[in-house]
């Protein structure tokens, strides 16, 4: 019995340890904090978990990008002065890369007597049905084909009827995506292909305050993106649209609470497209396809350089069109937009810290006062405390979660609240004083 209760005494006395520790660091972070303090800190925490999300689901503007830009210089310098290991790819193990741009036909659009000025430059729909005919021959050594080729006139009927023939025989397969665009018209819509087959938008979203890529919507303007419907295609997964009290959310059908838009991370960049090396064009490819494909391999047909004008600038570098839609559907393969427990935990931390620092400033003057610090620098850091961290939870965000928590709006949000919180006293004060 006496060993048991020794025993408890221990238990207890390491426990009140750890509360003292957990005590001290909290008193540090929270300067004289109570637990009333504490808890309407974490529940103001909460409803900016809910604020900031919203603004990421439901808003666009204001995106960052030359916040983002700034970022990722710094990100760019320590690789390439201070981590300078030899780039090396592995593109080809995941994907098969067939660029366009070098094999083009001329589509008359004019009417007889035929104008040359009338020409339309178009992908070459010949050597097209021999890549996808390959593939089609092929299917059970592919995982899948993203087809980012615009196919929205007719060329001749022969050729374009081989075309619907092989893209028809790959869609029964479940093997093919071809690009779209959505226009508004009356309403928002995709743009009709020529060709019967599953297509998704292929658009990225840009604030009205830029044109560059920053951010990318898996669902655009309601319509599905092609790497979406590509990742449903090969993992039978995908990401639905939910509401709750009439405010848009999204989940994987698999499990988890998502976002639509998100940053992805640049896994593969214009360092990787390296013509007959990495990319074939589609002629030379034709030549001895067998040569180039290996098992399990994505399929990524379009232009790759550039000169067919889809070319983006982005945080990374200026890449092109189907290095966007790689790397967007490399973010839904690690599940990069998932809103995950580390995500929530890093938001509620921060947000207790930045909320109790503007909301509390008198009670962390006191405790200078009683504490006596006279070191400018801890001073300087106390007084802006919220202001860093609101820089620092930003960045974190960017860098490891893959989106933009709005820098500005979350600095303005909390001065507003800072200001009245300020004028409050003030007035207080002043009422006290005329009694």
């Amino acid at each position: 019995m006496a060993k048991k209760r020794r025993k408890f005494k221990q238990v207890k006395k390491g426990i009140k340890n750890i509360l003292k520790k957990i005590h001290a660091f909290l008193n540090i972070l929270l300067p004289s904090f109570t637990p009333k303090t504490l808890i309407l800190s974490s529940l103001h925490a909460i409803w900016m978990i809910i604020f900031s999300l919203f603004w990421l689901i439901n808003i666009y503007y204001f995106d960052g990008f030359g916040f983002m830009n700034d970022i990722y210089d710094y990100k760019e310098f320590i690789q390439d002065y201070v981590d300078t290991r030899e780039f090396k790819t592995d593109i080809n193990d995941k994907y098969l890369l067939i660029d366009v741009s070098e094999n083009s036909q001329l589509l008359n659009t004019g009417v007889p007597p035929l104008d040359y000025l009338t020409n339309e430059v178009i992908a070459d729909r010949e050597q097209l049905t021999s890549t996808l005919t390959f593939l089609d021959e092929n299917s059970d050594q592919i995982k899948y084909v993203i087809c980012d080729v615009w196919l929205d006139k007719k060329f001749q009927p022969q050729i374009d009827s081989a075309l619907q023939a092989v893209i028809t025989n790959l869609n029964n397969k479940n093997k093919l995506v071809l690009s779209t665009l959505v226009v508004e018209d009356t309403v928002l819509h995709k743009q009709p292909l020529v060709f019967e087959s599953k297509n998704g938008a292929a658009q990225y979203r840009s604030s009205f305050l830029n044109q560059e890529f920053l951010k990318f919507s898996y669902y655009f303007e309601g319509h599905k993106q092609v790497p979406l419907v590509a990742y449903e295609s090969i993992t039978g997964d995908s990401i639905i649209e939910r509401s709750f009290l009439g405010t848009p959310y999204y989940r994987y059908k698999s499990g988890g609470i998502c976002l639509n838009t998100m940053i992805p991370p640049f896994r593969y960049s214009s360092k990787d497209i390296i013509e007959y090396e990495t990319v074939m064009p589609m002629g030379f490819f034709n030549l001895s396809p067998e040569a180039y494909l290996k098992p399990n391999q994505i399929v990524i047909i379009g232009d790759f350089t550039g000169s067919r004008g889809d070319s983006h600038h982005t945080i990374a570098d200026h890449v092109t069109g189907p290095v966007i839609l790689i790397n967007a559907l490399e973010s839904l393969f690690n599940r990069d937009n998932v809103i995950g427990l580390p995500l929530l935990i890093t938001l509620m931390l921060f947000f207790i810290i930045i909320s109790y620092h503007s909301f509390y400033s008198e009670r962390i003057k006191l405790f200078v006062q009683n504490t006596g610090i006279k070191n400018k620098i801890i001073l300087l850091l106390l007084k802006n405390i919220n202001y860093i961290s609101i820089l620092i939870l930003t960045i974190i965000c960017m860098l490891v979660f893959h989106f933009y928590i709005n820098l500005f709006i979350l600095i303005s949000y909390f001065a507003i609240a800072e200001f009245l919180i300020k004028a409050f006293h003030y007035f207080k004060h002043k009422k006290t004083k005329s009694i």
